[in-house]
């Protein structure tokens, strides 16, 4: 009887990987033949959330997959990417502190919500953030003790970082004041600071901060601006290769000279389009930037504004509009300069363009 041909393995994964947008079908690849089932478990394992709001709904999941593991210790391989809320109708400490100590292999990515943390939640999150195969954090936290002392014992490995500090539930005051550095500070390749209050901007702005600025290519800032204007940035201002802000009408004008690797920038404006028009004046002919991303609308009242200022720049870099198509189609016909130089194009709306940019958990 003649063989069938198998497809090569990288093909078979290459094929399973289109399924993403469909997760349910996964399982059923399994079920195709044995040259799929490492495939379709890799999918199906590389990421596992506990971040629902019903606690109880984490709970059997976890010890759903512990039944799995015993059963096909294999499986724990796959898994890449974990993700733990410990907030509303929150999991059992037990349990919490079971997930922080499993011994995932090739633990990549972690994302920790923990708005209230117990005492005893805190030393299993810096285990779990220790993993030395740890390359991306996303971390939400309302406690700062509890924030300062997780990061004091994350790993030197983790490259992407994204910080979400919020004081919601707490009003605490309590400041960044360590007594002495890090071991070993973690040389950081991206940024994402979803927002900056004051303790975070102190603990940011800190000579004891565990994050090292100095290798920075990819920031995202918000409209914390003045932050990249700082001595701790001094060295990233010079590495920064993608940017994204969010300027308010007060932010401090930056200098875009003062970024000289920087390739693409990333806006949204909302009200502060007299900050842009100032902001990108300060692009010199030297400017490596290729591409401007605006991520807003135009209103009728900005059009010819928007043309003249955005034409006469020193570069000639893309500019691409995340809009629908419609309104993008209307819109260019009252763009006839940068028209006329065929630098426009339109893209979808990425609301997670940070996480897909640099692999953090979605």
């Amino acid at each position: 009887m003649e063989r069938r041909p198998h497809l090569a393995q990288e093909l078979t994964d290459h094929i399973i990987g289109f399924l993403r947008d469909s997760p349910s079908d996964w399982p059923a690849c399994a079920l195709v033949s044995r040259s799929w089932v490492y495939a379709a478990q890799a999918h199906i394992f590389r990421r596992m959330y506990f971040l629902s709001s019903d606690g109880a709904t984490d709970e059997r999941r976890w010890a759903r997959f512990l039944e799995f593991s015993t059963k096909s210790p294999g499986l724990i391989r796959h898994v890449r990417q974990i993700g733990i809320t410990i907030v509303g109708g929150r999991m059992s400490t037990e349990t919490f502190l079971a997930i922080c100590a499993f011994p995932f292999t090739r633990l990549d990515g972690v994302w920790l919500i923990l708005m209230r943390p117990r005492p005893s939640e805190i030393p299993a999150a810096q285990q779990l953030l220790s993993r030395s195969t740890l390359r991306r954090v996303r971390l939400v936290c309302s406690e700062p003790s509890a924030f300062f002392q997780i990061w004091d014992r994350c790993s030197a490995t983790v490259a992407h970082v994204n910080v979400y500090y919020s004081t919601y539930g707490t009003q605490s005051t309590e400041r960044f004041s360590p007594s002495q550095p890090v071991a070993a500070p973690i040389r950081l390749e991206s940024l994402d600071l979803s927002t900056v209050g004051e303790c975070l901007r102190d603990w940011l702005m800190h000579p004891f901060c565990p994050l090292d600025f100095s290798c920075l290519k990819t920031v995202s800032i918000g409209s914390d601006i003045d932050i990249l204007q700082s001595h701790k940035f001094t060295s990233a201002r010079q590495t920064i290769e993608t940017l994204y802000l969010e300027p308010s009408p007060l932010s401090p004008i930056l200098d875009l000279s003062s970024f000289p690797a920087l390739q693409v920038l990333r806006m949204h404006p909302g009200g502060a389009w007299r900050w842009v028009y100032v902001t990108l004046s300060t692009i010199t002919v030297s400017s490596r930037i290729r591409k401007i991303i605006i991520n807003d609308y135009l209103d009728i009242t900005t059009h010819e504004v928007f043309d003249a200022q955005l034409s006469r720049l020193p570069i000639s870099p893309i500019i691409e509009f995340e809009m629908h198509p419609p309104y993008y189609t209307s819109m260019i016909s009252c763009l006839p300069l940068l028209r006329s130089k065929n630098t426009l194009r339109c893209a979808e709306e990425d609301p997670e363009w940070f996480s897909n940019l640099t692999g953090m958990p979605i």
